[in-house]
């Protein structure tokens, strides 16, 4: 399914049906927008925490990079990825949307760099489970 549209394999147009069938409750936020995302996924956080039950958080986006280096994307309409990479690449709305500068955007995103290097070094620094841990914090 990695090339195959949404619409071609799934019978449904609306995924959040399908958790109707498991009585769940469904969450929906606009995958392009940061702010909307963060809210959607902070409300179904409150709600499940809270014992409310499972939420069902659907995120409709639209990724705006080939799923692999050789992935040429002949899948796609040319000029309608070429469009939506300029409007709708989340990280330029949000930008946009606070008046980030191009200096202090630059200062930002080195520092996120920074933050995930440091998380893949203390991964490989860590230490592999034991046998005995394979099933904790396993809860089904």
């Amino acid at each position: 399914a990695e090339s195959t549209p949404y619409q071609q394999h799934c019978p449904i147009e609306d995924l959040a049906d399908r958790a109707v069938a498991f009585g769940m409750h469904t969450i929906k936020a606009y995958g392009q927008d940061v702010e909307a995302v963060y809210g959607a996924a902070k409300e179904a956080a409150e709600f499940a925490r809270s014992g409310n039950g499972p939420v069902f958080l659907l995120v409709d986006t639209y990724r705006l990079a080939p799923h692999n280096v050789g992935d040429q994307q002949k899948y796609r309409d040319k000029g309608e990825y070429e469009r939506t990479r300029e409007t709708e690449d989340p990280i330029d709305k949000l930008r946009e949307r606070l008046g980030i500068s191009d200096d202090e955007f630059a200062a930002h995103d080195k520092r996120a760099q920074e933050i995930a290097l440091d998380a893949v070094e203390f991964a490989r620094n860590g230490t592999d489970p034991t046998p005995e841990q394979l099933w904790d914090d396993v809860y089904a």
